[in-house]
């Protein structure tokens, strides 16, 4: 039965491939129209300037055989909207969408909708956050302890990932980031006020959706409804709230017992143990690849300290794809390749070459080959977006891998 299901998802994506011709609609098909309004409501939560929904721009997709009209911005779309009879999908979304930024909430949303012949159709849409919101929040021991600081928040590799609060930013707060629905990684630089120590932090978190308001708290311690397509904007976040204690500040030695050894250390990387890396011979520069038959996406991992973790976080216009395969429910859209045993056996059935579980597991050197998936993405995808995926590989000594790659379909 398997077999079968996958057989048919492998033919859906093989005929969506074949659509890809766009068409314009006919002159001997029935017409209707769609008529546009459009209102905002809520209150915002955040310091960044009301959301102007009519600079949303706007795309209307017709499944049926792929042909698309987008609009740059929603205020200056006509009133309303003549198309052929048919199912159609229409989508909205903030014009800026930058993966990391300051004051830069991304709000979007979709909605189906069938064109009548004569009729004018209302569509209604309620645009939500589709990124997250990252506040940092000091207590008075880490303002009081450190005469200087800076945070370093990223959600994938190279500066466009990653944002920066610097003495300044923390002190005159909030300065609220936005980022893209992935892992955040952290890393803080301290240095004590009384004697200049310095004094550092990496961590990460994992739990991560559209809507969050990620509040990382810091801490140092010594030692108009008309008829129409209808645009409303919910400013509501779900509050993630994470503790973070900077280590390393030792305090100043007094009379007493020496304090009990930690029973149980974290592993400290062995000297000249190389954290994990990841080679692409054919685009050492890890530059965007166009989404071709003959891309050569063949990846080599390497990881001395032996691989624990191998998980591929990807960006929101995959992940309807990857729900389909990484769960029975469709909630999970990160592929976990080690411990995911429902998506390892349907990669078994799709990808056999892409090795999983103890292929990865424990191993030092892996090929990683995915220049046969490359083209699949043509299938499910549109055009002139890109696509991309983030490989997360962590080693037994706790050492860390975040590599992006990216594919463009033209």
């Amino acid at each position: 039965m398997k077999k079968y299901i996958i057989y048919i998802l492998m033919l859906s994506v093989a005929l969506l491939s074949a659509g890809c011709k766009k068409s314009v609609p006919g002159p001997s098909q029935g017409f209707g129209k769609v008529a546009f309004s459009l209102s905002a409501t809520g209150e915002y939560v955040t310091k960044a300037s009301e959301v102007d929904v009519n600079l949303f721009t706007v795309k209307i997709t017709r499944p049926s055989d792929g042909w698309t009209k987008s609009f740059d911005s929603f205020g200056s779309m006509p009133q309303a909207i003549e198309l052929p009879e048919g199912a159609y999908t229409v989508e909205v979304s903030s014009p800026d969408a930058l993966p990391a930024a300051f004051d830069q909430p991304v709000y979007g949303a979709s909605a189906n909708f069938a064109v009548r012949v004569g009729e004018t159709v209302p569509v209604s849409l309620t645009a939500t956050l589709q990124n997250m919101m990252v506040t940092l929040n000091p207590d008075s021991n880490f303002l009081n302890e450190l005469s200087s600081f800076t945070v370093t928040i990223s959600n994938g590799e190279g500066a466009v990932h990653s944002l920066f609060w610097t003495t300044s930013d923390i002190k005159n707060g909030p300065k609220d980031g936005y980022f893209s629905v992935a892992p955040l990684s952290i890393h803080v630089d301290g240095y004590r006020a009384i004697d200049g120590a310095y004094a550092s932090f990496d961590g990460r978190i994992t739990d991560v959706a559209a809507r969050d308001h990620h509040i990382i708290n810091l801490s140092a311690k010594t030692t108009g409804q008309v008829g129409g397509i209808t645009i409303t904007v919910d400013y509501t976040t779900n509050d993630k709230t994470s503790d973070i204690e900077v280590p390393g500040l030792d305090e100043i030695p007094v009379d007493g017992p020496d304090p009990e050894p930690d029973p149980d250390p974290d592993p400290e990387p062995e000297p000249g143990v190389a954290a994990p890396s990841l080679e692409w011979a054919a685009n050492p520069d890890f530059l965007p690849v166009p989404i071709t038959d003959n891309a050569d996406a063949d990846l080599v991992v390497k990881a001395p300290g032996v691989i624990r973790d191998f998980i591929v976080t990807v960006s929101e216009n995959f992940k309807p794809a990857i729900a389909a395969i990484a769960s029975e429910d469709g909630s999970v859209t990160d592929m976990d390749l080690i411990n995911n045993q429902y998506l390892i056996t349907m990669l078994a059935e799709v990808a056999p070459s892409l090795p999983t579980g103890n292929s990865l597991k424990g191993q030092t050197v892996v090929d990683f080959p995915l220049s046969a998936l490359v083209p699949m993405i043509a299938g499910v995808g549109n055009s002139g977006e890109d696509y991309i995926f983030t490989l997360h590989v962590t080693d037994e000594l706790g050492q860390k891998l975040v590599k992006s790659l990216t594919f463009h379909l033209e």
